[in-house]
Order: C-alpha cells, then structure tokens, then sequence
C-alpha cells in the first residue's frame, strides 16, 4: 500500500455505504482506480486507466461498476468487479457503442 496516489486528477469517488472506512478513487490521467481501507490514510492501485465513473451496488458492496479506458487489455467500457476490485471482467455487452 502506498500512504498517497501519484496521480493528479481525481474524476470519480465512490465510499461503501456499509464500510466507510472503504474508498475508491479513480483518476482521469491514466493513473487508474485506487482502494483505500482506512478512509484515505493508504491506498492501493487497482486496475490502470482513465476512470470516468465508480459505482458500488449498495446491496452487494464488494461489487463495484467502473466506467473505463485502458491503455492496453480490454480496451474501453464498463466493467465490474465481484470481489472488492481485484478483478475485473467487462460489462458493456448490451450497451450502446459511441
């Protein structure tokens, strides 16, 4: 865990409504989506890329929505994580193409 993010643009912030000591943070420079456990005191980096958007599912926090752009992998879009951000599988099947 690193005690600050080396990123300087902060574009979306989600806490878990059942844990607020829980925080995600992603970053529209490319740094990607940073977890904190200790509301803020230490965070770790969770999946490169430009966020747009996180949402977590307020009945099921451990499962967060991120809207996306990586720089290699899957490419761009929504994707979602089951397990609290430590992995991710895309979710924009369905969606609208721009």
């Amino acid at each position: 865990m690193s005690a600050r993010i080396d990123a300087g643009f902060p574009s979306a912030m989600a806490i878990d409504p059942s844990t607020p000591n829980v925080v995600y943070l992603g970053t529209s420079d490319g740094a990607g989506l940073f977890k904190s456990t200790d509301a803020g005191a230490t965070w770790k980096r969770k999946k490169a890329g430009i966020v747009g958007t996180l949402v977590i599912d307020p009945s099921e926090p451990s499962t967060i929505y991120a809207a996306l752009n990586t720089a290699r992998g899957n490419g761009k879009g929504v994707f979602r994580s089951t397990d609290g951000g430590d992995h991710w599988r895309s979710a924009s099947k369905g969606l609208p193409r721009r």
